[in-house]
């Protein structure tokens, strides 16, 4: 009898080898941005919570979005994140270069990670597809090349899934082109094209092996 009972209380254990998931609370400033990350939520469903909240203002605001959503206020009933969750504020340069390193800095001292992309997310989905690296690149030529590469995508409206397959390459794109810039002495604004969201994935990543070690990772092609 006893035995019986300790075997029903050890079926009701949870796998020692998978952790609670962890949460990434991530505020971004547009629909493209945040199609793509609630496509990585599909992907990792089950391990990893991703919760995009679009806002438009400017870089500024989503940095103050997200320190309020990480530290909480009584006022609007907005309760602090747990203490395992990670707060990620995604936004791009859009030529706002002042208003960009102010965002940066207030998001730092408030223990708030960011994702830039320069000039545009649609440099970091262009690095699924092909090699881009067209210096000093504005918004607008790096939205309109990436509609060549992919026809359907229409700013703000329509974002293609971009292929699992594409992932490790666009990571892979993403340091090398960082690599480059400082080689050649590019810093912000200055290192176009870029994206830090390669931060991101990496942080996933580890997320995913941390609850679940013994599985491979969807965001990476099978061995």
């Amino acid at each position: 009898m006893g035995d019986h009972k300790a075997t029903s209380r050890e079926r009701r254990k949870p796998n020692s080898q998978r952790q609670a998931s962890r949460r990434f609370l991530i505020v971004c400033e547009g629909q493209t941005e945040a199609a793509y990350l609630r496509q990585l939520n599909r992907i990792l469903r089950g391990i990893i919570s991703i919760d995009p909240v679009i806002d438009h203002s400017s870089p500024q605001s989503v940095v103050n979005r997200a320190i309020l959503l990480k530290n909480g206020d009584r006022r609007f009933g907005i309760a602090a994140a747990e203490a395992d969750t990670e707060v990620w504020a995604v936004f791009d340069w859009d030529q706002h270069s002042e208003q960009v390193q102010a965002a940066c800095l207030d998001a730092k001292w408030n223990g708030v990670k960011v994702v830039l992309s320069n000039p545009c997310i649609e440099v970091w989905l262009h690095w699924h597809y092909a090699e881009y690296m067209r210096l000093g690149c504005d918004q607008h030529r790096a939205q309109a090349d990436l509609k060549k590469t992919r026809p359907e995508y229409v700013k703000g409206r329509r974002t293609p899934e971009v292929p699992l397959s594409g992932i490790r390459e666009a990571v892979n794109r993403a340091r090398l082109a960082e690599q480059k810039h400082q080689a050649e002495g590019r810093s912000f604004p200055e290192d176009r094209p870029s994206s830090s969201m390669y931060i991101l994935i990496d942080a996933l990543t580890k997320a995913w092996a941390d609850a679940r070690p013994d599985d491979h990772c969807p965001l990476w092609p099978n061995p």
